[in-house]
């Protein structure tokens, strides 16, 4: 919440010296200026403050009512019936010009005492709370519970307060409930930690500063007559009047601590001459709106010439499970349509889609893409299809193979087999048991028997060369066997020892 202090001069007092700057040696005659001449006075701005709280708002203090300076000007008859004390007098001279006091600003802001949430009164010195009657309308006006026991109670304090100042006015005190301060009291107006009455005792006995804080943390003191002007706490030069001097030095060094804070924006002091009307804003931290996140798009990475993982993946998914499932391929008429991939890439993840692909290099881009893609996939399924034929036609080369490789064993034996039966046939005995018994496979008999085979296929070839064969031949032929056959060989060497 914003809160807003508007610093209002609500007229000039003269006063010595001692007064304001005296110090912890100032004597009464010093401070009240009796013996002081007019030209060695001092004349500072009687100042007030109006806060502008989202509760309402807050007058702090009053200033010089109207009847102080009817005309605008000093007038010193006017400011005796005012303050009802020629002493008060001689210790504050006063004037206001027209427009300027309290009420008269209200006014020039659109505003009226009524609409005052509430006055505070730092205490209750003439030029603090001489303007008091002209703003009783407001919803509530406090005072804190020690200055207006403290103003009943002391002798002095009828010669330096009026009650004709607030007479017919609903003036209401609170007591301190909270711990800030150099003496832990405190009193929080909205209970929100925004406007705090902090007792400030020394210079009267109820005295308090107000602090208004805003939501950052930043805040504005209003220290009153806790210290007169910014050298008060700089050079910590306590004012010359005073109730209690160690307790105004303890409120005096916690000013000069708050003016040191980090945070402090500013301390004001009530009647500081360097001050001018101004306003202090205490703005609320501006938070920025959530900002709900942007979907992913489709980002192309010109280096790679590709587009974004995600988005490639779906897309090569989604055109091989529909080349998958289409009919077989024609090599000659192979085409792949650019836009369905793209349709198929959006309506699968919305979220991929471009954002804004508003500019012609943008969408060339991406055709140029789209069509490199389309190529690659192109060759690569011309590849496979190429190396699946490959593969058919090996699988069918083996097989054709199986037959060949067999056939010359079989005829080898059957032309083995023919010539040697022919001799038999025409009566060549003589070589028919060495022929049966070598026709009994053993193991030296299939280890010779590709030579076998050779020799069976030239026979075989012969047989076919010549019509028909002599019986010397067809002789010569079974010895030549016979020798190429170990086995037999062996048996025959071996039937004259048995």
């Amino acid at each position: 919440m914003d809160i807003r202090i508007q610093v209002m001069h609500a007229g000039d007092v003269c006063v010595a010296p001692g007064l304001p700057f005296g110090g912890e040696k100032a004597g009464l005659l010093a401070t009240s200026g009796l013996f002081v001449k007019q030209d060695d006075r001092l004349w500072l701005p009687v100042s007030a403050y109006l806060i502008d709280h989202p509760d309402g708002f807050v007058l702090v203090d009053t200033g010089w009512d109207r009847s102080m300076s009817p005309r605008g000007s000093f007038d010193k008859q006017a400011q005796l019936d005012s303050l009802g004390s020629k002493l008060l007098y001689r210790v504050n001279q006063g004037a206001v010009d027209l427009g300027k006091t309290v009420v008269e600003q209200l006014a020039d802001r659109g505003l009226s005492p009524e609409d005052l949430s509430c006055v505070l009164l730092t205490h209750l010195d003439c030029d603090h709370a001489n303007g008091l009657r002209s703003v009783k309308d407001a919803q509530r006006i406090l005072v804190s519970a020690d200055e207006l026991a403290s103003v009943s109670k002391n002798r002095k304090a009828r010669i330096r307060y009026q009650s004709r100042w607030w007479e017919g006015v609903d003036l209401q005190t609170f007591e301190w409930t909270g711990a800030e301060g150099p003496f832990g009291k405190s009193y929080d107006l909205f209970g929100d930690g925004r406007v705090v009455c902090i007792a400030i005792p020394g210079h009267s006995d109820g005295l308090f500063a107000v602090k208004v804080t805003g939501d950052d943390g930043r805040f504005v003191l209003l220290c009153s007559d806790g210290a007169y002007a910014e050298r008060s706490w700089k050079e910590m030069i306590l004012p010359g009047v005073a109730n209690n001097r160690e307790q105004q030095r303890a409120s005096l060094e916690w000013i000069r601590k708050q003016s040191e804070d980090p945070l402090c924006v500013e301390v004001l002091a009530h009647h500081d001459p360097t001050v001018e009307p101004h306003t202090i804003e205490l703005l609320s931290p501006i938070v920025p709106e959530p900002v709900e996140p942007a979907a992913p798009a489709i980002t192309y990475d010109e280096d790679s010439e590709g587009i974004s993982q995600a988005a490639g993946k779906v897309a090569v998914a989604t055109m091989l499970a529909a080349t998958l499932s289409a009919a077989p391929i024609s090599y000659d008429d192979f085409q792949l349509p650019v836009a369905t991939p793209i349709v198929q890439v959006v309506d699968l993840h919305p979220d991929l889609a471009p954002d804004n692909p508003d500019t012609s290099d943008q969408t060339d881009t991406k055709s140029s893409i789209w069509e490199k893609i389309f190529k690659i996939l192109k060759y690569a399924l011309l590849v496979l299809a190429f190396l699946a034929s490959f593969a058919l036609t090996a699988v069918n080369g083996c097989t054709s193979c199986v037959g060949p490789l067999a056939a010359p064993v079989s005829s080898g034996a059957s032309s083995e087999s023919s010539p040697v039966s022919q001799p038999a046939e025409s009566g060549q005995a003589a070589t028919q048991p060495a022929i049966s018994d070598a026709s009994q496979p053993t193991a030296s008999d299939n280890a010779l028997a590709p030579a076998a085979s050779n020799d069976a296929s030239q026979l075989a070839a012969t047989d076919s060369a010549s019509a028909s064969v002599t019986p010397s031949q067809a002789s010569e032929l079974a010895k030549r066997d016979d020798a190429s056959q170990p086995g037999a060989q062996i048996e025959s060497d071996q039937e004259p020892q048995t």
